[in-house]
C-alpha cells in the first residue's frame, strides 16, 4: 500500500531531524511529499542544500541562487542552481551577486570549472575592493591560459602533420594502377581490346571500327571496366548527359543490371 501524502511528510521532518545525511537523498527519489511542506522543514534545520533543491523543483531558480550564495555563501551550489535552470542570463546574475564578497569572487574564479570566463569576473571586480589572494589567483589563471593556448598550438601542429600523412597515403591510392578485372565488356559482351558490340541498343555509331572513346575503369568497382561508349549510351537511353560523374552512377549498378 503507498504511503499517504501526510506520511510522506512525516518522513521529510524525520529524515531532517535524525538522519540528515540521507535527507536529499529521500527528496530526490520521492514523490509523494509538499513541497511547501518540505521547503519549510528544510529552512527550519537550516538545511540549505536542501532548501535549494525543492526551491528548484518549485521552478523558483532565483530564490534558490540567492540562498545559495547569501546564506550559504557556497559559490558551488550556486553555479549548480544556474545549471540546472538553463537560463544564459542567470550566469550574469551569478557574477553580480559575487561581487560584494571577495571570498565569494575567488570561489567563483576557482570552481566555476570552465562555465564562467574569468575575464568576465575579473572586469565587474569594483575599485578598491581588497580581496586577499586575488594576485595569486589571477597570475595562476595566466598560466593556466598560456598552457591552454600552448597545448592547442601542440595539438593542431600534429593534426596538421597527420592530415598531410594521409593525404599522400590517399593521392598514392588514387594514383596507383587498376588492373581490369574482365576481359569482355559487361554491357555489350564484346571484347574491351575491340570495339563496341553491334548487337543492342549501345551499338556504336562507328560499327565495327577501332572505339576512339576507349575503356573505362573504376577503382572503386574492384576494377570493373567498360567500353566507353557503352556506358555514354546508357547513359543517353536514361536521359542523362555524357559525364564522368553520371558514368560513375552506371557503373556502380551491378552489370548484369546495364546488360
Amino acid at each position: 500500500k503507498e504511503l499517504s501524502q501526510e506520511q510522506h511528510n512525516a518522513l521529510v521532518e524525520s529524515y531532517c531531524k535524525y538522519e540528515p545525511e540521507e535527507f536529499m537523498s529521500f527528496l530526490r527519489r520521492s514523490n509523494g511529499y509538499s513541497l511547501e511542506h518540505a521547503l519549510r522543514v528544510a529552512e527550519k534545520h537550516g538545511d540549505f542544500a536542501s532548501h535549494v533543491y525543492v526551491l528548484q523543483r518549485m521552478g523558483s531558480h532565483r530564490e534558490a541562487l540567492d540562498i545559495a550564495l547569501q546564506k550559504a555563501a557556497d559559490v558551488a551550489l550556486g553555479i549548480a542552481v544556474v545549471r540546472e535552470s538553463g537560463d544564459e542570463h542567470m550566469w550574469d546574475i551569478l557574477i553580480d551577486e559575487c561581487m560584494a564578497n571577495g571570498k565569494l569572487i575567488l570561489d567563483l574564479l576557482d570552481k566555476s570549472g570552465g562555465a564562467v570566463d574569468p575575464r568576465q569576473v575579473i572586469e565587474r571586480i569594483p575599485k578598491g575592493l581588497e580581496i586577499e589572494g586575488l594576485r595569486d589567483r589571477i597570475a595562476f589563471i595566466v598560466r593556466e591560459f598560456g598552457l591552454d593556448i600552448s597545448l592547442r598550438k601542440t595539438c593542431a601542429r600534429i593534426l596538421h602533420a597527420d592530415a598531410l600523412v594521409l593525404m599522400d597515403e590517399l593521392l598514392g591510392y588514387r594514383r596507383r594502377g587498376v588492373r581490369p578485372q574482365l576481359r569482355s565488356c559487361p554491357l555489350c559482351g564484346a571484347s574491351l581490346c575491340g570495339a563496341p558490340g553491334s548487337n543492342s541498343r549501345r551499338t556504336s555509331t562507328t560499327g565495327s571500327q577501332q572505339s576512339s572513346g576507349g575503356i573505362v575503369t573504376f577503382a572503386q568497382t574492384n576494377g570493373c571496366t567498360y567500353h566507353r561508349e557503352c556506358l555514354e549510351q546508357v547513359c543517353l537511353h536514361a536521359g542523362h548527359e555524357h559525364g564522368s560523374e553520371h558514368l560513375w552512377d552506371v557503373a556502380r549498378a551491378h552489370p548484369s543490371t546495364l546488360s
